[in-house]
């Protein structure tokens, strides 16, 4: 991402009459994205901003195209990586006044109820790590500013501008973690965000709620050499579509494991 953008998304000063580069952001040479939201550079995964409830809470989750849930740590989840690995505190779900439990009918595919009428989920992966949680609702945006909550849009029509991006917040479905193992106790990032071809993931529950208007996400990654808590930029994510802006080289598209029955992850 541009160095003025990287300044506008942690809240900083823009001069629009001192930045050579400020033209970047003219709406003549903007594409077919409805949202831009800045990636981070963790220990060898990247991550996004993902800001949650009723006043927004911030929890970093890593960008995960081979798994279809978001998760993250809630209150109540013991010894599940912070504050000694996480960048964030948990979740803490009585501070927001919109967030609520799943019920059992509303469980999605991969949850069942359980006998406390919770819809429970849990994932195991190859390296590990694990984790079981709850299925819960609330409503929550990506991408914005680093460091500070937005709690009203600026109006902006930019898919660039960090200040639109609360326009794009809807009730996403979502896993409250209650117990971790493995590398997701001890990763800089909070959690995870699915974005595999399937309903529950991320991209689909915002195209599912109308907030973008296409089914397509794509991300454009860099490696810094270190990744600092405060936050090391490392590329972009968009979401609805892509923005030729961003460009360096020339697209490359990823085939889905479901082929054309639809479904399954994608391998980045």
């Amino acid at each position: 991402i541009p160095h003025h953008v990287q300044r506008t998304r942690r809240g900083l000063s823009l001069d629009k009459n001192n930045d050579e580069n400020f033209d970047f952001l003219a709406p003549r040479r903007r594409e077919k994205a409805e949202q831009v939201g800045a990636l981070y550079h963790g220990y060898g995964t990247h991550y996004i901003d993902l800001w949650c409830g009723t006043p927004p809470q911030r929890q970093t989750v890593i960008v995960d195209t081979g798994s279809g849930v978001t998760a993250f740590p809630c209150s109540g989840c013991r010894d599940c990586g912070s504050p000694q690995y996480h960048i964030d505190q948990y979740f803490e779900v009585e501070n927001s006044s919109t967030f609520g439990k799943v019920g059992c009918d509303q469980c999605s595919a991969r949850a069942t109820c359980s006998s406390q009428k919770e819809c429970r989920l849990g994932m195991a992966y190859q390296e590990g790590s694990s984790w079981n949680a709850y299925e819960a609702k609330d409503i929550c945006y990506v991408g914005g500013f680093h460091n500070v909550a937005i709690t009203k849009d600026d109006g902006g029509t930019d898919d660039i501008d960090p200040g639109h991006a609360s326009a794009f917040a809807f009730p996403l479905q979502f896993g409250c973690q209650t117990s971790i193992t493995g590398l997701f106790k001890t990763q800089l990032a909070d959690g995870i965000m699915g974005m595999e071809n399937a309903p529950s993931s991320f991209w689909h529950q915002m195209y599912q709620s109308g907030k973008i208007a296409k089914r397509a996400f794509s991300m454009c990654f860099s490696r810094p050499e270190e990744a600092a808590r405060e936050g090391t930029e490392a590329g972009a994510m968009t979401l609805g579509g892509t923005d030729q802006r961003l460009h360096e080289t020339p697209m490359v598209y990823s085939t889905s494991s479901g082929g054309s029955r639809g479904g399954g992850f994608f391998s980045v």
